[in-house]
């Protein structure tokens, strides 16, 4: 009985795992299904299962999850598309892309040759690490040390390039000497403190600044702070104020942190930039006493007045040139501040060195030289740059149209009047009419108004029926776009004060619309707003005209009933 108990628990427990095993192997097979084609290239479910994931799409009805599946999937479509056009895409022979793909190469090449010369063989050791933290202990503290400190200052009365400077700061330490003096022969510190300091905020309080933490004061204080004796007078100590005497009252230790491996790293990493900011200048030095400079000694022989025709100045390495007009425009800046009679050619010839282009000129020749124009980090970055500009270039296409769209005063208007009840305002303009049931003789009295003969005459003459709002007048006051029809109003609010239409025809005729008078514009308020909601719509519609037109050119293939067995994840 026993025994058959355990075969029929295995044999359920073997089905069970035989489902199980079956199951996985069915999901192991979609994640590498192929859910669609664009021209040949796959896209598997894993990719759209990503996708989904990424726009943050969760289950909420069958109907909407179809929706957000297809708007997944057709985000995939037309990157791929977008990506196909861009590889295929010509730019060998478009002279701004090369200018820029050079100039782009070029940095990334000296960034490639600092990071493997320079980072990647910079290194901090652990010993390193240790001597710095004991060397220097107040970089770690996390309660700094501070002190009690009173102060008598005497200021400095000159600017430190002023003529007077030195006498001024004479006078500055007699006066401090001469305190300390008195403090030496008895006299009270906080009292000569409010009389004679030069501090306002501190004398008020017989000098008292306070306490003061270590490394939030000047260094000439803080030697003497963190060392004297507590109740210690010190010497004058000079500041950029003027001259101090100093008395420290009181002092509280810090607390210093551990050296754990959070300090170790942050340590570390500030160590290690140091080091290759130090690696770096002597990396670029060792490649200028190395360097091939060729100097054209024949332009240096005369005066810089004769120079003629942008001749060549120095060759670096015989590779490349510097020119005159180059270094003419440095030159100038630094000769004006030069003793004329003292310029040699040694001093041209350094100066040549020392400018600006020399630098990336020698590191892009030794990262030539050291064949890193073939190292797969350059050549990758080369093919995703071009990549990159290409599939910029096939996207501006839609994005050159948006830029240039601008919303007319008729578009505006149009889209106020269809969402009326979204803008509520008041009547605003003032209209005179004219009605008419033949629309030549509407044409005809326009021309007439047009070219001079008053409009109310007109509407005496030619008026006829019943108009918008049952208004027999040919005055219908100030009106809204409830009162009257819509081509009727939108006509009427885009004209200028004064200005008469063209012939309108509405349910009740031809119309002739003069604009009398404008109490505000309903549309002002709500201008900026409509435009900008103009431009969304237009960008949508850009879009989608354009995404149309790349799925009409591809050849798409979906496999609908993978696409429909799909799950969306629950919220």
């Amino acid at each position: 009985m026993k025994k058959f108990s355990i075969w029929a628990i295995s044999i359920t427990l073997g089905g069970t795992f035989i489902l199980s095993c079956a199951a996985s192997r069915l999901a192991r097979m979609e994640k590498d299904a192929i859910v669609a084609r664009v021209n040949g290239q796959e896209i598997l479910l894993q990719t759209l299962q990503g996708k989904i994931e990424e726009l943050g799409y969760y289950s909420t009805s069958s109907q909407e999850d179809q929706e957000k599946k297809e708007a997944a999937l057709n985000e995939i479509i037309i990157d791929m598309i977008v990506e196909q056009k861009a590889r295929a895409l010509d730019l060998s022979k478009d002279r701004l892309f090369q200018d820029d793909k050079a100039d782009h190469m070029e940095e990334f090449l000296l960034n490639l040759l600092y990071q493997k010369e320079i980072v990647q063989k910079t290194e901090v050791t652990d010993e390193e690490i240790e001597t710095y933290y004991r060397e220097n202990p107040y970089e770690f503290y996390e309660i700094s040390d501070r002190a009690k400190v009173s102060r008598i200052l005497i200021k400095i009365q000159a600017h430190p390039q002023a003529p007077e400077y030195p006498q001024a700061e004479q006078e500055a330490l007699d006066r401090i000497s001469e305190i300390r003096q008195r403090i030496i022969n008895g006299e009270d510190f906080a009292q000569l403190a409010k009389e004679l300091s030069e501090d306002q905020r501190s004398a008020r309080k017989g000098g008292d600044i306070g306490f003061v933490s270590r490394g939030s004061i000047v260094p000439e204080f803080e030697d003497f702070v963190f060392s004297a004796d507590l109740n210690e007078l010190s010497q004058p100590v000079k500041s950029p104020q003027g001259y101090n005497l100093l008395v420290v009252h009181q002092r509280e230790e810090g607390e210093k942190r551990d050296l754990d491996d959070e300090v170790r790293e942050l340590t570390r990493n500030y160590l290690k930039k140091e080091k290759e900011t130090q690696n770096a200048a002597e990396y670029l030095e060792e490649l200028k006493e190395k360097a091939n400079f060729i100097f054209n000694e024949d332009v240096f022989s005369g005066a810089d007045s004769v120079v003629k025709d942008n001749p060549w100045v120095m060759t670096v390495n015989q590779q490349d040139t510097i020119w005159y007009d180059y270094y003419d425009a440095f030159w100038k800046s630094w000769q004006s501040h030069a003793d004329q009679d003292t310029i040699r050619l040694e001093h041209r010839t350094k100066f040549l060195k020392d400018l600006p282009l020399v630098t990336p000129l020698l590191l892009k020749q030794d990262a030539w030289a050291k064949g890193y124009l073939n190292h797969p980090d350059y050549l990758e970055e080369e093919s995703t740059y071009t990549l990159k500009i290409a599939v910029e270039r096939i996207k501006a296409v839609p994005a050159t149209e948006v830029k240039l769209y601008r919303p007319s005063e008729g578009e505006v208007y149009d889209y106020y009047l269809a969402h009326r009840q979204s803008y509520p305002t008041d009547s605003s303009i003032h209209v005179y009419h004219i009605l008419f049931q033949d629309s030549s003789l509407a044409h005809e009295v326009g021309t007439k108004i047009r070219s001079g003969t008053d409009f109310v005459e007109m509407a005496q003459k030619y008026h006829s029926g019943t108009g918008p709002g049952e208004h027999t007048s040919y005055d219908l006051g100030f009106i809204s776009d409830r009162m009257v029809p819509r081509n009727f109003y939108r006509t009427a609010v885009l004209l200028q004060v004064g200005k008469v239409s063209r012939p309108v025809k509405t349910e009740y005729g031809y119309h002739l619309i003069k604009l009398v008078e404008r109490v505000r514009s309903d549309l002002d308020p709500y201008k900026p707003g409509i435009t900008n909601t103009l431009r969304r719509l237009k960008v949508q519609e850009v879009r989608d005209r354009w995404e149309k037109s790349l799925r009409e050119e591809s050849d798409i293939r979906i496999d609908q009933k993978l696409l429909k067995k799909i799950k969306l994840k629950k919220a």
